[in-house]
């Protein structure tokens, strides 16, 4: 099997073993910390810098921020693939900024290519994903609430439709979930929008969205969710959409420079950055929205192309805006998907 397969629309294996029946943790692992090195408060601005890599190399996962009791940024991986065995990475890794080390946790998720993992009330949310059936691979319903202070993973209310690789954002504590390859694998089903209440734990369908985002890239900012990028009906996609909660609907805005597929979004001061994507070498371009003005702008490259990555925003102890872009494939580099890259904007 080949790696460029990772970016057609019938993605290889993944599979979901978190049971129903237990939301305790399944295993215990002994915490694995690299040797501190306290990163610069005063990085330059546009700027990338490696950081200690992942433990567990892997592709197509997921990535959230929650600040710890300390003040302390603390970034959180899941799941993903082996990107050489191609076996489900089942370790939770958490990346502590202030000190540039990482330990695991003890709870396992089994899922790759999952909807985003969105924070509400110290908790990451994590929906969808694909489960090997033993014919195929078929798109999911669940959604897990993990509590970062007890280690803790809990099921939460089924999401609406089968779906994976959407994209998620939270606006005033509630969750927003944008389909990505729906249970019929669809167009319609995948224009598919919805919002999620935590304290009702329960979902409501919402206007679709103008396009088809399959894999592509998201995030909140100002109150609105964007989406930009990813597998549309006919191929890779450079559009950009948002939604304004306040009205209920979307609007169409500029597209992206040039189509994205498996990119990772984030949010920074008020811009939509939109980073990586591609083919089998994967990318390192940075693009960034700027709502005042409707345009794009090229940022400072990643240091490693990459598709299939996650990235997060954070705030340092010092109050300085940051995103850490992890993990990833690229075809002609076996270390991209250990890759732990902070920007400075």
């Amino acid at each position: 099997m080949t790696r460029t397969l990772i970016l057609a629309l019938t993605f290889t294996a993944l599979a979901l073993g978190s049971c129903r029946e237990s939301t305790s943790p399944t295993q215990s692992e002994a915490t694995k910390d690299r040797v501190p090195t306290a990163p610069s408060f005063t990085l330059a601005s546009n700027s990338w810098v490696a950081r200690a890599r992942i433990p567990t190399a892997r592709i197509e996962l997921l990535a959230g921020v929650v600040t710890n009791s300390a003040g302390e940024p603390i970034l959180y991986v899941f799941g993903g693939n082996d990107p050489i065995e191609e076996f489900p990475v089942l370790t939770i890794e958490a990346y502590n900024y202030a000190i540039n080390s990482w330990t695991t946790k003890s709870s396992r998720l089994r899922a790759f290519r999952m909807n985003g993992a969105s924070v509400i009330g110290g908790k990451l949310y994590i929906s969808g994903g694909l489960a090997n059936t033993g014919d195929g691979f078929a798109a999911l319903q669940t959604m897990y609430a993990y509590d970062p202070v007890s280690d803790h993973l809990t099921i939460r209310a089924d999401t609406p439709r089968p779906s994976a690789g959407g994209v998620t954002g939270v606006i005033g504590g509630k969750l927003y979930l944008l389909i990505g390859s729906g249970g019929d694998f669809g167009a319609a089903s995948s224009r598919r929008f919805y919002r999620y209440d935590p304290a009702a734990n329960r979902w409501t369908s919402l206007p679709s969205c103008p396009h088809v985002h399959k894999q592509g890239a998201g995030a909140v900012s100002k109150g609105k969710f964007y989406v930009a990028g990813g597998f549309d009906a006919v191929g890779v996609s450079a559009n950009l959409d948002v939604y304004d909660p306040v009205t209920n609907k979307w609007k169409i805005l500029v597209p992206l420079p040039s189509g994205r597929v498996a990119a990772a979004g984030a949010a920074v001061r008020g811009k939509f950055y939109v980073m990586g994507g591609g083919g089998a070498a994967g990318d390192k371009k940075v693009y960034a929205f700027d709502p005042l003005t409707n345009t794009w702008n090229t940022r400072a490259s990643l240091l490693t192309g990459r598709h299939s990555l996650s990235a997060a925003p954070l705030v340092t102890p010092a109050g300085n805006s940051k995103i850490l872009a992890v993990g990833g494939f690229n075809s002609s580099d076996t270390t991209s998907a250990s890759a732990n890259e902070l920007y400075t904007p």
